[in-house]
Formats: structure tokens, C-alpha cells, sequence
């Protein structure tokens, strides 16, 4: 079955696909399509003057800060995930202490 996908999704893929380092395989296979896809898309956008409107500058600085604060979100959250599962194994025992009938 084919699916249409938004001009959105297109123009953000060929724009991710179009940054060094990044392979058109790899952003084709984010999305689930054929690499063809991806290149046909570029081709209809280009050809349809959509690409020309587009920024050419790309902000990589931005956009390897914003990478270096998502690691170091994922890794607070990872802690906080280990610190809560702590807290409610703590809950827990004291709760089953609390239950436990004295002698």
C-alpha cells in the first residue's frame, strides 16, 4: 500500500538527508521508505522551486549543541529513572515492614 506522506515530512527528510554526515539510507529507513523515495523527493522539490525558498545555511553549531544537550538530558534521565525505582522499592519494603504483625 502506498502511503502519501505531507510535503512537511518530505521537506524535513531531504533537508536531514542533505546535512554531511548523514546518509540518505539511513533517513529513508527513519521514515520507512525506499531511498528512491528520498531522491525522488528531493528531485520534485528542486524541481518545483521548494528547495531554492529554503534556508542554504544550516546552523550546525546550533544543532550539535542541541545533540550535546539531549545526551545530557538522557542521561539525567536515566538517573532519575534509577533514583525513582529506588524510592518505590524503599516504599515498598517499608509498607510491607509496616504490615508485618509484631511478635
Amino acid at each position: 500500500m502506498r502511503k502519501n506522506h505531507s510535503l512537511d515530512i518530505k521537506i524535513q527528510a531531504v533537508l536531514k538527508a542533505s546535512r554531511p554526515g548523514i546518509l540518505a539510507s539511513e533517513v529513508a529507513e527513519e521514515i520507512g521508505i525506499h531511498t528512491f523515495s528520498l531522491y525522488r523527493w528531493k528531485k520534485e522539490l528542486r524541481d518545483a522551486g521548494l528547495l531554492n525558498r529554503m534556508p542554504k545555511k544550516i546552523d550546525f553549531q546550533a544543532d550539535l549543541k542541541l545533540k550535546d544537550q539531549l545526551k545530557q538530558l538522557e542521561k539525567e534521565n536515566k538517573q532519575l529513572k534509577m533514583e525513582n525505582a529506588v524510592l518505590k522499592k524503599l516504599k515498598e519494603l517499608g509498607e510491607a515492614k509496616k504490615k508485618k504483625p509484631s511478635k
